[in-house]
C-alpha cells in the first residue's frame, strides 16, 4: 500500500514538472508598433503640407532643442474642443467691407494637459491656444494649410507666453501629433525641423529626462 501511494506521488510530481515546461511563456504585446523607416518616413508626409511659405517664416528652428529652448511650456495634451472664430480688427472709421477685408480668422483650441516637459502646468490643467485660421470657408485649416487639431487627438505642443488668457504655438513649428504610437512634427514643409525623424512618443518624452523645470539640456540634436 505504502508503496503505490509513493509511486502515485512519484507519477503526480513528474506530470506537474512535464507541464510546468511545457506551458508557453506569457508575451506581451507592445504599446507601440515599431514602424520600418519607410513606414515612418511615409507617417512623416502625411504631416507635411506643401506650401510656399519660406518667404514669411522670420525664425526658423533647425533642432528639437532650439525650440525647447524658445518655448515657454511645453505639454503633452488632448483636444477637448476646436471652435474656429473671427476676430476683426478696427482701425478708425471703416465701412462694412474694408472691417470684412480687415478681419482676422482665428481657431480657439481648449485642451487637457496629460503631463508637462516644461514650464508652469499641471497635469488635469484646461487650458487654450489660439492659432491663425484658413479664413472664411476654411476653418478646418490653420495657418499654412495645416489641418486644425482635432478633438481627442493628443499632441506635445510648444507654446509661447500668455496673452489674454491664451497661449500661442511657436510659430508653426511647434506642433507634433501622435499617430500610430509616433510623435510626429505637423506643420508646411519650410517649417519642417529636418534634424528630427518621427520617434515612438516614450523615446519623445526621454528626450526631456529632466527638463521639468525648464532649464536642463536635453538629449538630442
Amino acid at each position: 500500500m505504502k508503496k503505490s501511494l509513493a509511486l502515485s506521488l512519484c507519477l503526480l510530481l513528474a506530470f506537474s514538472l512535464f507541464a510546468c515546461k511545457t506551458t508557453p511563456a506569457a508575451t506581451t504585446t507592445p504599446n507601440t508598433q515599431q514602424l520600418t523607416a519607410d513606414e515612418i518616413r511615409a507617417l512623416d508626409e502625411s504631416e507635411t503640407k506643401r506650401g510656399g511659405l519660406a518667404a514669411t517664416l522670420s525664425k526658423r528652428y533647425e533642432t528639437i532643442a532650439e525650440i525647447t529652448a524658445d518655448a515657454e511650456l511645453i505639454v503633452r495634451v488632448e483636444v477637448l474642443n476646436v471652435e474656429p472664430l473671427q476676430w476683426e480688427t478696427f482701425m478708425g472709421n471703416q465701412t462694412e467691407s474694408e472691417q470684412a477685408l480687415s478681419a482676422v480668422y482665428m481657431t480657439h483650441t481648449t485642451f487637457k494637459v496629460l503631463s508637462v516637459i516644461k514650464g508652469d502646468a499641471a497635469v488635469g490643467d484646461v487650458l487654450k491656444v489660439r492659432e491663425t485660421s484658413g479664413g472664411q470657408g476654411f476653418a478646418e485649416y490653420t495657418f499654412g494649410g495645416i489641418p486644425a487639431m482635432v478633438v481627442g487627438g493628443q499632441y506635445i505642443l510648444f507654446l509661447n507666453e500668455e496673452y489674454e488668457g491664451m497661449r500661442g504655438i511657436c510659430g508653426i513649428f511647434g506642433r507634433f501629433i501622435e499617430k500610430q504610437g509616433y510623435m510626429v512634427q505637423q506643420t508646411v514643409e519650410e517649417a519642417k525641423i529636418k534634424s528630427y525623424t518621427p520617434l515612438p512618443t516614450e523615446q519623445f518624452m526621454q528626450l526631456y529626462s529632466g527638463l521639468r523645470g525648464g532649464r536642463q539640456h536635453i538629449t538630442t540634436a
